[in-house]
């Protein structure tokens, strides 16, 4: 339901200004970054419900993540049971923002020779087993 209403609010932001969707801002890089996080974030709360089992837990869970009140005493221990995303997250923003600063970078990479592409995958796979943790986690459909 929470996607089609953002579907719906979309679409009659759109009919009712149809000069935002040419609208500068929206076409530059930090509207596009603005619009991937606010885009982000609903789709985070609309994630809410399949992961919380009561309905009490849901809404104030979903209260204290759109009022932004944040626990932040949990957050290193989450970080330590979580160091295989954590890390490629990491990889991921490091990786981004080096191809932003020079963009012939990802052509580099793919005209590279084998052995550095050998070494490449293999320091992935290493960094995969390294920070596994072998505690799989439940699917966000698994009740389902």
């Amino acid at each position: 339901m929470l996607h089609g209403s953002y579907l719906a609010i979309h679409r009659s932001i759109s009919n009712k200004f149809p000069h935002l969707k040419i609208h500068p801002f929206f076409k530059s890089k930090p509207g596009k970054i603005i619009s991937i996080l606010i885009t982000q974030y609903f789709v985070f709360l609309a994630w809410i419900p399949f992961r919380v089992s009561n309905t009490d837990h849901m809404l104030y869970s979903m209260e204290k993540y759109v009022l932004f009140d944040f626990q932040t005493s949990n957050i290193l221990p989450f970080l330590s049971s979580h160091k295989l995303p954590v890390m490629l997250m990491v990889l991921f923003f490091i990786l981004h923002f080096l191809i932003y600063l020079k963009p012939d970078t990802l052509s580099k990479i793919a005209s590279s020779k084998l052995p550095y592409w050998t070494l490449f995958l293999t320091i992935i796979l290493v960094s995969i087993v390294f920070f596994f943790d072998g505690n799989p986690s439940d699917f966000i459909y698994f009740r389902f």
